[in-house]
């Protein structure tokens, strides 16, 4: 398969690889995988729900920071079954400090930072190392929490 990759550095979803931009690349895909490539500075919710596809995202959902430069900001809003916003998380970056700030959230949410393997101090919550990044627990309601990255 043949695909148009605009220029930028794009990281794949779900094998994390990461691969330049501005030409066509050509991949090999089966019935059970997909290109599917997400930009840098981007805070994508991803429903956890695989029987339905209308649910409350705001509780079976879990979020994926890709490449947060320095200075720059992502969001993402969580919807429950009727559409109404129920959770807004956005991270800001500066320097090796990511700020996160959160509201709305139902039960601990999952946020895993994808270009980071681990964290110097993970602000009091509990943090796991994992295969496409480090992941942090967010808690329930509302509230702000500095995460310190390996710059």
């Amino acid at each position: 398969m043949d695909f148009w990759l605009p220029a930028g550095r794009w990281t794949h979803l779900f094998t994390g690889r990461q691969v330049e931009g501005g030409r066509w690349v050509r991949e090999r895909h089966g019935f059970l995988s997909l290109p599917i490539y997400v930009r840098p500075n981007t805070l994508l919710a991803i429903g956890t729900e695989d029987q339905r596809p209308d649910y409350d995202y705001a509780l079976r959902s879990e979020l994926h920071l890709f490449e947060l430069a320095d200075g720059a900001s992502a969001a993402a809003t969580l919807r429950d079954e009727r559409g109404a916003r129920v959770t807004h998380v956005s991270v800001t970056r500066r320097g090796d400090t990511l700020n996160v700030r959160y509201e709305g959230v139902k039960e601990s949410l999952p946020l895993t930072l994808r270009q980071w393997p681990e964290l110097r101090d993970a602000g009091g919550l509990k943090s796991q190392a994992g295969e496409l990044g480090v992941q942090v627990q967010l808690p329930a309601g509302e509230g702000e929490v500095v995460l310190r990255i390996q710059a």
